[in-house]
């Protein structure tokens, strides 16, 4: 029998984060971050989750250049980058306990659908 996760979401609001070529660590503690780049080759890591079942939703929200985000505990090497490239492009993870899985990505076609 297969086994079921309720989806877990620790916080609403929103988190804003400014990337740049060093490292930024988005936070696990809220349900979605917002990503503005503020140049070329941007970067950031998505650590541990919290509890199993937790959703984090990822979106790039301000455009300087694309940003590489890496899941430090993915679900495998082939999944373990994501790049936003376009304002309006998100991910949407799952924490399974032990790595995250990409569970949905896509791009919202008007600014008003972005978190503000």
């Amino acid at each position: 029998m297969a086994e079921f996760y309720f989806p877990l979401i620790p916080d609403a609001l929103a988190d804003r984060i400014t990337t740049t070529e060093t490292t930024q660590a988005i936070s696990v503690k809220t349900y979605v971050t917002e990503i503005i780049t503020d140049a070329a080759d941007n970067i950031a890591t998505l650590p541990a989750g919290l509890k199993e079942g937790q959703l984090k939703k990822i979106i790039h929200h301000t455009d300087g250049g694309a940003c590489a985000i890496t899941l430090d505990n993915a679900q495998s090497t082939d999944y373990d980058v994501v790049t936003l490239t376009n304002v309006g492009e998100f991910v949407v993870c799952m924490w399974n306990g032990s790595y995250w899985r990409v569970l949905e990505s896509g791009k919202v076609d008007s600014a008003v659908d972005i978190v503000a």
